[in-house]
């Protein structure tokens, strides 16, 4: 074993708190920081050695004793002396009589076979018994409680008879354990064997025979004053095989029970050894157009069920080859827009009956073929079709089956390829009356396919369609199917709305979904993008945009800034909140024209409706609550205002957030305005977030780069990368390196120029022939600003640069500013006594080894470079 690390984690910062929830989860152990060290950059790169193996102490115990003996045996089988090669050859006998090479390495057939044997002989010494013993017992007589007459005395063992007849059933169920092809519950092909439907429905029969013989023995054992009568009579000999029979039976009834567990656990085991899942059957293909017999030709109906068997298994099995030649087959057939008719019609009819269409991208979606889905929805399929997935089959007794062991309770712990009936279910409830039809969106989101939830939202599926069933729990928009942090936030950054209430007897929201299903990571996220529970149908009409119903309720005498109902809420927010976090503005407009409406309520996190609608950059609401004087210096409960958090999110071209922001500064906010415990500014919290898009528009609108925050950084040190700090400064007009050379090598300067560039380091070069301007003072000012905004000027040394004024007088300014100067050589310059004086390190890097030659046309110098120096 490996030595363990010792880490100190006492100085590790405690994990964040969490808003909505008590916090179970502890804080980092010495444990897990030791595995984080371990996996860090620094050491993960550090080579271990195992330490060599030794034994816990010098003493052999008795078992060091064998194991050495054991090995020696099998390194050198010809040493073994005569006696050792007797008992070795002696067990192996043994083992091959009692077929312990066949059984004996598996987890439930050995047992299996043994039980059966057992009941079995137990069963055949029963009937032996009866048959000796029946006459007997016939001999004497009881009278009947219930003085309908007498009885005779061999009724007592009327159950021992019925229990015997379970023997044919306990032998069939173990023939599975004879490994015979014929008796196998899978075939090769991974498919459910005729013989394994045998065996459940034997089982399930078994199980109810069982059930209804000791209801009936127990009623009869009542009736009948537990024979009485009889036993008073017996003579002792017979009484006491009696009592012998009895207790067999009750041992092999509990047999029975034991061995339908064993079957179930063999059953279990063949699932894991054939890769079988409970759910594999949803995604076999089956004719969807079986039923229009009077609709289509034979020959049309053959060449449709043999394109869409070939588009959904090379979709499910990812096959871009067969996928392609599949879809040119459709085309042909139908035209491009094949897809429509085939697959994008399907629906809930009469609300009860629905119907699976086979849509190639929903299994796409399932099988995690993220290319095969891109190709689809390039193809034209439409990313909001509707597809019955959950297909329970009427002939599939394994659903029954799996029924009748979950509600016997002292079988279900025994049930374990059925423990995660959630994720069996998935897809809606497998009852053949439940009808549930999802879209592509709603499948991805129930398997955290992140990559393809982009792919169908850039498709444009809708982040709000609403499954269509006739159950009231499945009649949920994708959002109710988040597991993942990634998916929420794609959901989300496409309008998704985390305030829904399904409504209909499920006034649940998709937080508390969450919460309940003990994901508090996710949680936590949700809360981030405004997550709520379900407050009031007020609150549900503000955020559906029902204007009409908000008003109705106004007019009622309805609090406009009513929290709950008869509660404060979790999060404390009125309908104002809401509607201002969905961007319905004319239910706020509503809303602040009532005089009790509070527009500077705030909520737990300590955010006002204008920090909501600035959240999810919705302008117009953002205008309406400005108008109805919203306080724009609002601060949350973590010293953000309100122009920190716009900065915490990206501006992308199809939703730019410069509206908001030149809003809130039209309206007093103040665009520079500073974290009140870190001191960030805005364009801090845009680059450590890497958001380019913001941080360009936040020095856009003045936001200098090299504000510090309170621990002394820049914000442009918080760009991500280089890239990022490339684009930031260009955008600032901030130019890390002013470049300053005679216009005679004007083809020198931009080579460099580029190459800076290239390596993400912004310049600035004056392109402007000095002679071809008068006066020359707007020339000056210009140079003056570019040589004060640089870091550093380059000097381009070369002949005649030494002779320029115009160059003399730039280095003049950057030593008056303090601006380092470093020249490079392209020429045979020679450094004098005023040159030499404004090099900031006295000396030049000399480029002339990268020429290879120059040519002059003119006053104009060329160059040709050897890219390899």
């Amino acid at each position: 074993m490996y030595p363990p690390m010792q880490v100190d984690d006492s100085d590790l910062p405690p994990p964040p708190p969490l808003a909505t929830h008590i916090n179970l989860i502890q804080a980092p152990t010495t444990c897990h920081a030791a595995f984080v060290l371990a996996h860090s950059p620094r050491t993960s790169t550090q080579r271990f050695t195992p330490t060599t193996y030794q034994r816990a102490s010098s003493l052999q115990t008795d078992d060091d004793v064998r194991f050495d003996r054991y090995i020696d045996g099998a390194k050198n089988p010809d040493e073994a002396s005569p006696l050792d090669l007797a008992v070795k050859w002696s067990v192996r006998t043994m083992r091959q009589v009692s077929l312990f090479s066949y059984y004996g390495n598996t987890f439930v057939s050995a047992r299996m076979i043994s039980w059966t044997v057992q009941i079995t002989l137990i069963h055949a010494a029963l009937l032996a018994s009866l048959f000796a013993f029946t006459p007997e017992l016939f001999a004497f007589s009881y009278r009947d409680p219930s003085g309908t007459g007498t009885g005779r005395c061999d009724d007592i063992v009327d159950g021992i008879e019925t229990t015997v007849y379970a023997a044919v059933a306990n032998v069939i169920v173990c023939l599975p354990t004879s490994h015979a092809a014929m008796f196998q519950l899978y075939t090769t092909q991974r498919k459910k064997s005729y013989f394994h439907t045998i065996c459940e429905l034997l089982v399930m029969m078994e199980i109810v025979f069982l059930g209804c013989k000791l209801v009936l023995d127990v009623y009869l054992l009542i009736v009948r004053h537990f024979y009485r009568d009889c036993l008073n009579q017996l003579p002792t000999s017979l009484k006491a095989k009696v009592f012998v029979l009895l207790a067999l039976d009750v041992y092999v009834y509990v047999a029975c029970w034991y061995q339908i567990t064993l079957f179930n656990r063999m059953r279990d085991v063949a699932l894991g050894q054939r890769n079988m899942l409970p759910t594999n059957h949803l995604f076999e293909f089956s004719d969807p157009d079986w039923w229009k017999l009077w609709q289509i030709s034979p020959s049309r109906r053959r060449s449709l069920r043999e394109i869409k068997r070939g588009l959904y298994e090379s979709a499910a099995t990812g096959d871009e080859a067969a996928l392609d030649q599949f879809l040119h087959q459709a085309i042909s057939l139908d035209g491009a827009d094949f897809h429509r008719s085939w697959y994008s019609q399907n629906r809930l009819f009469g609300r009860h009956v629905a119907t699976s269409v086979r849509n190639p991208l929903h299994v796409a979606v399932i099988k995690g073929r993220t290319n095969v889905v891109e190709k689809l929805l390039a193809a034209g399929f439409d990313a909001n079709a509707l597809d019955k997935i959950q297909t329970p089959s009427l002939m599939d007794l394994s659903q029954w089956y799996q029924t009748i062991f979950n509600v016997l309770v002292f079988l279900r712990s025994t049930n374990f390829s059925e423990a995660s009936g959630a994720s069996a279910h998935r897809y809606g409830p497998s009852a053949f009356w439940c009808q549930t039809l999802l879209t592509p969106l709603h499948v991805a989101m129930m398997h955290n396919e992140s990559a393809i939830v982009g792919l169908l939202l850039a498709a444009h599926a809708d982040p709000n369609q609403v499954a269509a069933s006739n159950q009231r729990k499945c009649l949920v928009p994708p959002l109710f199917h988040a597991d993942c942090a990634v998916c929420l936030r794609l959901l989300m950054d496409a309008g998704a709305n985390l305030l829904h209430i399904p409504g209909n007897g499920f006034f649940m929201t998709a937080y508390e979904v969450v919460v309940r299903s003990g994901n508090f990571n996710l949680a936590d996220a949700m809360v981030e993008w405004g997550a709520d529970i379900a407050l009031t149908p007020m609150h549900a009409a503000a955020a559906d945009g029902d204007w009409k119903t908000v008003a109705t309720f106004l007019e009622a005498g309805i609090d406009p800034n009513i929290l709950g109902e008869n509660s404060t809420g979790r999060f404390h927010r009125t309908p104002l909140h809401w509607a201002a976090m969905r961007g319905q503005a004319r239910v706020v407009e509503v809303l602040v024209t009532a005089p009790e409406c509070n527009v500077n309520a705030v909520d737990l996190l300590g955010m006002t409706p204008l920090s909501w609608a600035c959240v999810f950059n919705h302008d117009v609401v953002v205008e309406l609550l400005l108008r109805a004087n919203a306080d724009v210096t609002v601060v949350d409960t973590r010293g953000r205002g309100v122009v920190l958090l716009v900065a915490g999110f990206e501006s992308h071209a199809q939703r730019p957030r410069e509206a908001v922001l030149r809003l809130l500064r039209a309206y007093g906010g103040n665009i520079h305005a500073r974290h009140d415990i870190t001191g960030e500014s805005a364009l801090h919290v845009a680059l450590k977030r890497g958001h380019v898009e913001m941080a360009k528009l936040l020095v856009q609108m003045g936001l200098d780069v090299t504000a510090v925050d309170a621990k002394g950084v820049r914000a442009i040190d918080c760009a991500t990368s280089s890239e990022m700090q490339y684009a930031v400064k260009k955008a600032a007009g901030q130019r890390d390196v002013m470049i300053s050379y005679c216009h005679s090598h004007r083809s020198f300067a931009l080579k460099v120029r580029q190459s800076l560039e290239d390596h993400h380091i912004t310049t600035w070069i004056d392109q402007l022939d000095p002679t071809g301007i008068g006066g020359g003072s707007e020339w000056r000012e210009e140079i003056a600003r570019g040589i004060q905004s640089a870091s550093v000027v380059l000097a381009v040394l070369s002949e005649d640069y030494p002779q320029s004024q115009w160059c003399m007088k730039e280095l003049a300014f950057a030593k008056l500013h303090n601006v380092p100067v470093v020249g490079i050589t392209c020429g045979n310059v020679v450094v004098g006594d005023e040159l030499e004086v404004y090099l900031w390190t006295r000396q030049a890097v000399d480029f002339r080894p990268s020429i290879l030659s120059t040519a002059k046309a003119g006053n104009h110098v060329t160059f040709e470079f050897d890219n390899n120096q």
